[in-house]
């Protein structure tokens, strides 16, 4: 490699950045119902794990029920597509929640268990 020349990764070829919310990361996710668990898990696995995103465990109606919180403390319906207040999120969905996961908590239940969740027994 002569002087001057330039890796791809300098160009900004093949670099990739992490997304800066969960519905980037699931922007080509069609059929959403009954994969709340599995699409909330690869969105905040495919955002920056510094993010301040938390994946929620739940139940929405009386149901198992995953969703992400983001730093601003809205709520991100994976099933929806759509963000909501907290305040609207428990009023139109009756959520409740069970457990809280980071990035790296998510990751490593992941790992421990092979499936997407819940990974919690709500007694």
């Amino acid at each position: 490699m002569g002087t001057g020349a330039r890796t791809q990764a300098d160009q900004g070829h093949g670099v990739k950045t992490k997304a800066k919310h969960p519905a980037d990361v699931l922007k080509r996710i069609r059929c959403r119902d009954g994969r709340c668990y599995e699409l909330c898990l690869k969105a905040i696995l495919g955002l920056d794990w510094d993010s301040g995103v938390t994946l929620v465990h739940g139940t929405v109606a009386g149901n198992g029920h995953a969703w992400l919180t983001l730093e601003n403390g809205n709520v991100y319906c994976a099933i929806q597509d759509q963000d909501y207040s907290p305040t609207a999120y428990a009023q139109i969905a009756h959520a409740i929640v069970e457990r809280t996961y980071t990035a790296r908590e998510a990751a490593d239940a992941l790992c421990t268990t092979g499936h997407c969740g819940p990974w919690h027994d709500a007694n």
